[in-house]
């Protein structure tokens, strides 16, 4: 980290089911005078038009790639959940009900 580095930090699922890492090297993080803030998405809200259009564009464009994982079928729903805490997904991963 540089000196007077920041880290963002959002969410938690790698905690989920118990597994994940605490903190460590904290004495490099004293010394280095980092800081470490917190954020939820509610913080930015008033962002969101802009964001829905730049992304929107960037999607259309090509610019932005993104991965994802689709089940067909309601009854699918408890694999898909199961699936999403024991990493059987790659990006997000969604349900999609019939038509």
């Amino acid at each position: 980290m540089n000196v007077r580095g920041r880290i963002p930090v959002c969410g938690m699922i790698s905690t989920y089911n118990g597994g994940g890492e605490g903190v460590r090297n904290l004495s490099n993080m004293i010394y280095s005078r980092v800081r470490i803030e917190g954020f939820v998405a509610s913080d930015f809200g008033h962002l969101n038009a802009q964001f829905q259009a730049d992304m929107t564009s960037w999607l259309k464009a090509g610019k932005v790639k993104y991965q994802e994982t689709v089940l067909d079928g309601f009854e699918r729903g408890p694999e898909g959940l199961i699936g999403l805490f024991s990493g059987k997904n790659n990006g997000k991963m969604l349900i999609r009900l019939g038509e």
